[in-house]
């Protein structure tokens, strides 16, 4: 049985390849949250290159040091750097 759980990430959408931001309190699965394709906003195709640029383009858009009052911040990019360091490898 999968989880449900509500949250409020503003991470690209991976469906379309956009990012366009997540909806306020959608209904996400742990596992799409989980998912490092989702939140690298890449397809599961996406080359090394594609994916090395989308993490490039996140680091920069949620690093703490220029988001000081953005308390979801460092969260975000830690999550951002996970996915990262899960992907370059395969």
């Amino acid at each position: 049985m999968k989880q449900i759980i509500k949250e409020n990430k503003k991470f690209p959408n991976e469906e379309d390849g956009s990012n366009r931001q997540q909806s306020e309190n959608e209904e996400r699965t742990t596992e799409e949250i989980n998912n490092p394709f989702i939140i690298l906003g890449v397809p599961r195709s996406a080359s090394q290159e594609e994916i090395t640029k989308a993490w490039r383009t996140l680091t920069k858009q949620y690093h703490p040091d220029r988001n000081p009052g953005d308390s979801e911040a460092p969260e975000k990019f830690r999550k951002v750097q996970d996915a990262y360091n899960f992907l370059k490898n395969k």
